[in-house]
């Protein structure tokens, strides 16, 4: 799926809207036992006995009511909620408009030890809103998470009486694994294409749904596919003190509230992390693959998340180090997979922010809690240093922000529209609201602006101006603003990613008189500084194509074509130089274009995109022999319409 716009939602901590309440006499929790053990049961609110309201109120109860601006009465609450010394989880939920005043909960153990009352936060995770997820879900309480035997009382401080909508408390509780995951439903689908089993052949150590007992009936429809562009750090806000044998029946819990209790499709997390660094597979469609899952509303399309298993609300709350240990393995895995730079900006849906993130920095929420969010920028260094000198991390193509890399055409009606791949065959052309009359060099900038999307610059022919189209992080661009004058006087032109060291893209362009061949560096917000020349006499190269790192060495290249049609590798030796590399093993004579796509078969190489003379397209694969590459057919109906697009270069 290609992720389009979505709109975040907003967690509520302290809640202002009218109160949801039952009155009468409290229904029994009903039960409904699965043959695997599990009980999904529902109890009711009630009023309290009259003049009870403040009764059991203690000075803290009081501060909470102020600090939320609340009455501080208790306008309804329930019986004891029995539960057994199993993984339980325990909310609220609610139709109609969400109650007007503070979810509370206590826990009174079997010895009879009562704890004091404490926040259930309004659930702030869950699907995107708009989303066809979103269509089914329910507004609810984040699950009160419990191992222990003993019974959990909810209360609705301060609120209104006699409001029309219900408010009811679930318990999941989960004993035995409810069935083994059927074939086909466990860490992949049925069918793995080669590159996912490469993929999967670097994989850190990942528990999968079966080995945690997902009842994989429980899932309400196919995984949905958007981008990966960022990784977000989550906590399950449980006791830390869970063994290791309750992990399973904890992340089924977890899995039973999020589907039977607020009606999403599946868990909401891509991976869970337990205390003791074993990570686990969450959500269903592929550990490999951009599975949008229902973590943090409004970026779940363009983010994958690992939640780990404990509570870390407190500052003082020490985070194991196997914990942290296991996000840098799995976030350099999937920075891998999915050409993310972990230490940089991202533009998620038209928001900016780290690569590696707190869910609280795109939520209003807690989350992942004061010590596991202080931990993320020693997790993000350790995630960057995992991952030095990936090819895949060099090239920003992904120019509508939708998780794959995009070559540049101009289409029939004179639309500049994207073209991406998938396991190296090559997509339809898609629109790109960009008008190409009276444009050429049209070429995909990277990052030039600085916001985390990708750009598109263009020249303007009748004027020599050089313009830039600046992504909006949802897959369209905003209208041409002028970044540049005179570039008429440039004969070829090519985005090449960053190749000054200071990690903004830039760029390189040939003039046309002497052939100087010129390094324009960008200056991370939209502009230029100083061009360098770094070459002379490039009067025999046709064409310049910034390829990404070539010879994976942890640096952009430029490939040359010749007026002979000889791609010939410029390697880049650092500083805005070039040096001589290899000759490839075809020929692009006049009439052929050669445009860069980065890695399109999975294997962290950059690939081209090579349409001969006489309209036939395929792509040029990367090999592990830097001066020989593979070709990859394409379909019938993909060659027939690069036959009616004019590629554009570079």
């Amino acid at each position: 799926m290609r992720p389009g716009i979505r709109a975040a939602l907003t967690r509520v901590v302290a809640l202002t809207l009218p109160a949801a309440v039952l009155y009468g006499v409290p229904a029994q929790a009903s039960p409904t036992a699965s043959p695997g053990g599990e009980a999904h049961r529902a109890a009711a609110f009630r009023e309290p006995a009259p003049r009870a309201e403040q009764a059991d109120l203690t000075g803290a109860d009081r501060r909470v009511a102020q600090e939320h601006d609340v009455s501080p009465v208790v306008s309804s609450v329930t019986d004891p909620l029995p539960v057994r010394g199993v993984a339980s989880a325990v909310g609220v939920s609610w139709s109609g408009k969400a109650p007007a005043g503070v979810l509370q909960w206590r826990f009174t153990s079997t010895s009879g030890e009562t704890g004091e009352w404490a926040e259930l936060p309004i659930e702030a995770h869950g699907p995107d809103a708009g989303s066809k997820e979103a269509e089914g879900a329910r507004r609810a309480s984040e699950p009160l998470l419990t191992t222990d035997p003993g019974s959990v009382e909810l209360r609705l401080l301060g609120g209104r009486r006699g409001e029309a909508a219900t408010v009811k408390a679930t318990i999941d509780e989960v004993s035995a694994p409810s069935k083994a995951a059927p074939a086909g439903k466990g860490t992949t689908s049925a069918r793995t294409t080669a590159a996912e089993q490469t993929a999967l052949a670097g994989a850190p150590s990942i528990k999968t749904r079966a080995d945690w007992g997902a009842d994989e009936s429980l899932r309400k429809s196919a995984p949905s596919y958007g981008a990966v562009k960022g990784e977000v750090v989550h906590h399950t806000v449980n006791a830390n003190s869970y063994a290791a044998n309750q992990v399973p029946s904890l992340i089924r819990a977890i899995y039973e509230y999020h589907v039977k209790n607020n009606g999403w499709n599946d868990i909401g997390y891509n991976f869970l992390i337990d205390r003791f660094g074993q990570t686990w597979e969450g959500r269903y469609g592929g550990t490999t693959k951009a599975v949008v899952g229902a973590h943090a509303p409004g970026v779940n399309s363009w983010t994958t998340s690992a939640s780990t298993i404990g509570n870390f609300t407190s500052s003082g709350t020490a985070v194991p180090t196997a914990v942290t240990t296991a996000y840098k393995n799995l976030f350099a895995w999937k920075a891998q997979l999915h050409q993310l730079d972990p230490d940089w900006t991202v533009n998620l849906g038209g928001h900016t922010q780290r690569s590696i993130s707190g869910h609280k920095d795109n939520t209003s929420t807690e989350c992942p809690g004061a010590a596991l969010y202080a931990k993320i920028p020693s997790i993000t260094a350790a995630t960057a240093a995992a991952v030095p000198n990936s090819p895949a991390l060099t090239v920003r193509r992904d120019a509508d922000n939708a998780g794959d890399n995009d070559v540049l055409v101009t289409t029939s009606d004179g639309r500049v529209s994207l073209v991406h791949a998938v396991d190296g065959q090559l997509s339809l052309p898609e629109a790109s609201g960009i008008v190409a009359e009276g444009l050429d060099m049209v070429r995909v900038a990277g990052d030039w602006n600085g916001d985390g999307a990708v750009d598109v610059i263009a020249r303007v022919k009748s004027t020599g101006a050089l313009h830039l189209y600046a992504g909006d992080g949802t897959g369209g661009f905003r209208g041409p603003v002028q970044i540049g004058k005179g570039w008429n006087t440039m004969r070829i032109m090519t985005s090449v990613g960053d190749v000054t060291g200071d990690r903004v893209p830039d760029l390189i362009a040939a003039t046309s008189i002497d052939s100087e061949l010129r390094v324009y560096p960008g200056d991370g917000k939209g502009s230029f500084l100083r061009p360098k020349v770094i070459g002379y006499r490039w009067n025999g190269i046709r064409s310049l194509v910034g390829i990404g790192d070539w010879n994976r060495d942890g640096r952009p290249d430029v490939l040359g074509i010749m007026k002979t049609g000889e791609p010939i590798v410029y390697n880049n030796a650092g500083g805005g130089v070039l040096g001589n590399g290899p000759r490839l093993n075809f020929v692009a004579p006049e009439g052929a274009t050669v445009s860069a796509i980065g890695d399109v078969t999975g294997d962290s190489g950059v690939d081209l995109v090579v349409r001969d003379a006489v309209g036939t397209v395929r792509v040029a694969a990367s090999t592990a022999n830097v001066a020989v590459i593979r070709w990859i057919d394409q379909s019938p109906e993909t060659i027939s319409t690069w036959r009616d697009v004019e590629p554009h270069e570079g």
